[in-house]
């Protein structure tokens, strides 16, 4: 339900998804949200979150088409 919310919210600038359980759907969606670079987001925090190794390459990928994050 948050991921799907930060599709909408433009103006959130930091997310800490901190020890929250993030299977592969949810990575694959919040992989899509972080390579639209149409958000404010800044910094995103992720420890904890049982990603898998797939899972984390993702979200990495995405991470290197993103401008906005700086953290």
């Amino acid at each position: 339900v948050i991921l799907s919310a930060l599709k909408t919210n433009k103006s959130l600038k930091s997310l800490h998804l901190c020890e929250h359980i993030i299977d592969g759907e949810n990575a694959h969606l919040l992989a899509e949200i972080l390579s639209m670079n149409d958000t404010l987001l800044e910094l995103i925090a992720l420890s904890d979150c049982d990603l898998t190794p797939e899972s984390t390459q993702t979200i990495a990928n995405a991470l290197e088409t993103n401008k906005s994050l700086t953290s």
